[in-house]
């Protein structure tokens, strides 16, 4: 079976998600808005360079389900970690940690997953949990929003 590479994009759209520390009552704290928009705005970036990436590597090329996992695991889930640390270098909004770890911990468990099995990819539904719980939060950048 052969795949385009825009079955990839929205996969790599749902991987960057964010959000998360740990404290309270941070006079320096952003407001929701302020994080939810330099949390997407690093979500975008990085998915941006990848597709670009694999845009100039594969073009428009009908993929094999074998170039697909390879993609997957030397290129979208070491995007994914990447994305994931400089996430965690923001600084929640006040009140927000709990939510923001949630989705966190939701992603690592899905780059972890992955790693253990990278043929999840052709299951469709890798990262699915951590997605749901950034758009919920308004991560439009970060998961499928």
């Amino acid at each position: 079976m052969k795949r385009k590479l825009g079955v990839l994009v929205p996969l790599i759209a749902i991987t960057c998600l964010g959000i998360a520390g740990c404290g309270g009552d941070d006079p320096d704290a952003p407001t929701k808005e302020e994080y939810v928009a330099e949390g997407s705005a690093i979500c975008s970036e990085a998915d941006a360079e990848l597709t670009a990436s694999l845009e100039s590597r594969y073009g428009n090329e009908d993929l094999s389900q074998q170039q697909i996992q390879t993609i997957f695991e030397e290129d979208f889930l070491p995007s994914a970690e990447g994305q994931l640390e400089d996430l965690r270098s923001l600084t929640p909004p006040d009140g927000d940690e709990e939510t923001v770890n949630d989705i966190y911990d939701a992603l690592e468990r899905d780059i972890q997953e992955a790693r253990e099995d990278p043929a999840i990819v052709a299951e469709g539904d890798a990262f699915a949990e951590a997605a749901r719980l950034a758009d919920e939060y308004g991560l439009t950048g970060c998961g499928s929003g």
